[in-house]
């Protein structure tokens, strides 16, 4: 079966309305997959765009959280990104599914930032093990 990775400018539409979660997700021939670069991306328009937004924003998150998430590329990641010397993170696709499923979790903007910054310890403690 193809799988494919679509660009934030989609996902972007859905949130506007433009196109509906069945046009992007509703085919059964075809499997979408998230890039996590992809979803940090959308994250941080969802923190900016604030509480106006989040009702759209949530609704385009709730269309991915199906979606399977790729694993980080660990040697892009470890030593480009994060230049963590010999070290490989502990951030997996399982961690980008929870931050997904906090903003669908959340009635509010604010719920989701206290959501995430309460798990934000938790998330750095992982990275750092």
């Amino acid at each position: 079966m193809p799988f494919y990775i679509l660009d934030s400018n989609i996902w972007i539409d859905l949130s506007q309305g433009k196109i509906a979660c069945s046009d992007v997700t509703g085919r059964p021939s075809v499997r979408v997959v998230l890039a996590p670069f992809m979803i940090n991306e959308l994250m941080r328009g969802i923190v900016k765009g604030g509480e106006t937004y989040f009702p759209q924003n949530r609704k385009m998150v709730k269309c991915m959280v199906p979606c399977d998430i790729l694993e980080l590329p660990k040697v892009f990641i470890c030593k480009t990104l994060w230049n963590i010397a010999g070290g490989v993170s502990n951030v997996h696709a399982e961690h980008y599914k929870a931050l997904l499923e906090m903003v669908v979790g959340s009635n509010s903007h604010k719920e989701f930032l206290r959501r995430t910054e309460a798990a934000g310890q938790c998330l750095e403690e992982n990275v750092r093990a």
